[in-house]
């Protein structure tokens, strides 16, 4: 089923050596050729990454991101999402309930927990976090960037999902072997209105962690009116680890001194 026959359905570098590996990889798994559950285009770029299904028999994700105070690792119980922020200075976390913050000396936590706290989880996911419930999915224009063409998927939530369910992404992919590319994407939380000024991030390096093609480096690009322009914010993922194990639900519980934002 394409895309443009799903309008409306909604479902509950390295290069070269990583893409061949992976293809070899895909089609000697047990991994559908395409799914119900998903339009057609949407199934080979999961098959593409790894699978579906080997990243939804995962529990624990950790990585982490290099900063100029040292690193932030994050640990997310990937069927709960319950998260663990660890920063020099401070902890951030969700422990199904409640966000909360915490000092590990005088500097008081700076920002807004309720939209960091789950951010890059959602942004290393991809594109697997688009196969979570209540996603809606329909066709977007094409991307031109430097004389490459890159099909694109746009994906929008239920009215009832998450804390900005008005927010909306567009997937753009490799339409050769259907890899993921780029990343647009609308943030509403702080106005809560839905808005057609798009983000945009180039998915530049991979890597390989339990046979998922996971993204090692993003570049954010100014981005106006549907044209990529010139490459700006660079973030890095280290040191990643994905287990079937899952972690005492006591990791992710906030510390007495804890502060409770929700």
């Amino acid at each position: 089923m394409s895309i443009r026959n799903y309008l409306g359905k909604s479902n509950s570098v390295i290069l070269g050596i990583v893409t061949g590996y992976l293809l070899f990889s895909c089609q000697s798994s047990n991994e559908p050729t395409h799914s119900d559950q998903y339009p057609y285009e949407l199934t080979q770029i999961f098959r593409q990454h790894g699978g579906i299904h080997t990243w939804n028999s995962m529990s624990t994700l950790q990585f982490s991101i290099p900063r100029d105070n040292g690193d932030e690792t994050i640990t997310t119980d990937l069927k709960n999402r319950y998260s663990l922020i660890n920063r020099p200075l401070h902890q951030l976390g969700f422990d199904g309930k409640n966000i909360w913050t915490f000092q590990k000396d005088t500097a008081a936590f700076k920002g807004n927990a309720i939209f960091s706290y789950n951010l890059m989880f959602y942004f290393f996911s991809m594109p697997f976090v688009l196969g979570d419930n209540g996603i809606m999915y329909e066709s977007a224009d094409t991307l031109y960037y430097n004389n490459y063409k890159f099909p694109g998927i746009r994906i929008s939530y239920g009215t009832d999902i998450g804390s900005s369910p008005k927010d909306e992404y567009i997937l753009y992919y490799n339409e050769k072997n259907y890899q993921m590319e780029w990343l647009a994407y609308t943030a509403t939380f702080f106005s809560g209105e839905k808005s057609n000024n798009f983000n945009i991030i180039k998915y530049e390096e991979w890597q390989i962690a339990n046979d998922l093609l996971l993204p090692k480096t993003i570049q954010w690009h100014e981005y106006h009116e549907g044209k990529v322009g010139a490459p700006k914010n660079l973030v890095t993922f280290e040191k990643v680890n994905l287990s079937e194990k899952s972690k005492p639900t006591e990791f992710f519980k906030a510390p007495k001194e804890a502060t409770l934002v929700q």
